[in-house]
């Protein structure tokens, strides 16, 4: 038994969200997400529900109330056709990640779309859908790497901790290759040091690294 629901196939994401607007009270306007607030008990037959059946499923018989119920517990039926746009729309994304944050790193400049959606496809990465872009470039790199002549993007970064944190902090940019630019520790103790070369993620060993620690200056 379910709400007719039929969303355009290019907006078959906005209708999910639209559904979700009306679950949670923020679309009042059921008109906006459904075709019908009529509720069916075969919608491919046309045959509509009757009182007794709503009663017994919801335990109410107003059907626009059904259809909140069937909006925030129910599942949106997606076409073949729309699951393989949202697949698409998945798989461009995941390159796109993959454009911000590698390299080539025999020229470092990033590989285009294009060239990281066919590599992908060259691999066999199967995406998930339940996973977002981000998440799935992160795991697709190794298996980039193994292929492909790709590495994660390095940056300049501007880092600061305290002054005895900085032979710590020297060690820790010679083990990550990082170039220092400059090096400072000013009237308050605080060391102040601008770096290339570095993975973002390297910042997170830095020691006492204060908040501009993380914040690039340049950089992908």
């Amino acid at each position: 038994m379910a709400a007719a629901i039929a969303p355009p196939v290019a907006l078959a994401e906005a209708a999910a969200e639209a559904a979700a607007a009306a679950a949670s009270g923020v679309e009042k306007d059921l008109d906006e997400v459904l075709q019908t607030t009529t509720v069916f008990h075969n919608v491919g037959k046309g045959v509509v529900a009757k009182d007794k059946e709503l009663a017994a499923a919801f335990g109410i018989t107003d059907q626009p109330t059904i259809c909140l119920e069937i909006l925030a517990k129910g599942e949106l039926q997606v076409s073949d056709k729309e699951r393989k746009i949202e697949y698409e729309h998945l798989f461009k994304d995941v390159a796109g990640v993959l454009v911000d944050k590698t390299v080539n790193p025999a020229t470092h400049r990033p590989y285009t779309a294009s060239m990281l959606e066919r590599a992908l496809r060259d691999i066999h990465f199967n995406l998930d859908p339940k996973k977002s872009a981000k998440q799935q470039a992160l795991e697709a790199l190794p298996l980039l790497q193994r292929e492909f002549p790709i590495e994660r993007a390095r940056m300049r970064l501007k880092l600061v901790v305290p002054a005895e944190a900085q032979q710590e902090l020297e060690v820790l940019l010679q083990r990550e290759g990082g170039e220092v630019q400059s090096m400072d520790v000013g009237p308050g103790g605080a060391c102040t040091v601008v770096a290339e070369g570095l993975h973002k993620g390297a910042v997170q060993a830095v020691p006492h690294a204060g908040p501009h620690g993380r914040a690039p200056l340049y950089g992908r």
